[in-house]
């Protein structure tokens, strides 16, 4: 079983005139933890390779000759034989680096989202910290959470065509727990991975906390609505309940 906490007044924006519940997918960047949003990236081009290859350019500027280097993202970086080749490598190294880094979270941002959950509705963390120091209340929610897939949309953006039935695609979407751990994830350079995702310091441990990180745009709804739920207070959480 998997539970969601809400403060007290959310029930305006969570349960709607149809009678479903509405659970909402948080954009990474609004995680509330940074620890979860930097992940470590194994880079293509590594320091020591440009090192190299500055100062083998270097050796060949001759005295009162500005050279333009070109990184990777074809960014210009002029050098003269007076400049240091390990300082404008490792500017360029760096420089390329946040550009790669920034972009993937900017990416990720507007195309994932998060739903956080618990697998302790007894948990008097989760009650005090979402939900309004105990005042809210707490749903559980049946998974696995059968979604359809936005054909039309994941072939648009990624020039594809997919075998589609008059029937659809469709894809169950299931909490996994998330790693505690001291050390910040590292993920390969290149492609969107979401391994980063189910990992947090493990100073959150207590929170017990499984998740769900999706891609928004393949589905047609953003917002999963779920037809039964089961409501519980804090009063039927009490110790011995």
């Amino acid at each position: 079983m998997f539970f969601k906490f809400y403060p007290e007044g959310s029930d305006k924006y969570i349960f709607n005139e149809e009678g479903y519940v509405s659970l909402r997918f948080t954009q990474p960047d609004s995680l509330n933890d940074i620890f979860e949003i930097d992940p470590i990236f194994n880079h293509r081009g590594e320091i020591n390779e440009i090192i190299e290859a500055v100062i083998k350019i270097h050796k060949t500027i001759r005295a009162n000759e500005t050279v333009d280097l070109y990184d990777s993202d074809q960014y210009i970086y002029p050098i003269t034989r007076n400049d240091s080749p390990e300082e404008i490598a490792k500017k360029m190294y760096e420089e390329r680096n946040k550009r790669y880094i920034d972009g993937y979270k900017r990416d990720m941002n507007k195309t994932y989202g998060i739903l956080s959950l618990t697998d302790d509705v007894k948990n008097t963390l989760m009650w005090s910290k979402y939900s309004s120091e105990h005042s809210g209340y707490a749903i559980e929610i049946p998974f696995p959470l059968v979604e359809k897939l936005n054909i039309d949309k994941i072939e648009r953006d990624f020039g594809v065509k997919l075998d589609n039935d008059k029937n659809g695609f469709y894809i169950d979407l299931k909490p996994e727990p998330v790693i505690y751990s001291t050390d910040r994830p590292i993920i390969d350079e290149g492609g969107l991975d979401t391994s980063f995702m189910y990992v947090k310091d493990d100073r959150w441990s207590a929170e017990r906390e499984h998740r769900i990180a999706c891609p928004l745009y393949a589905f047609e709804n953003t917002r999963k609505k779920i037809k039964k739920v089961t409501i519980y207070t804090n009063i039927d959480c009490l110790p011995n309940n």
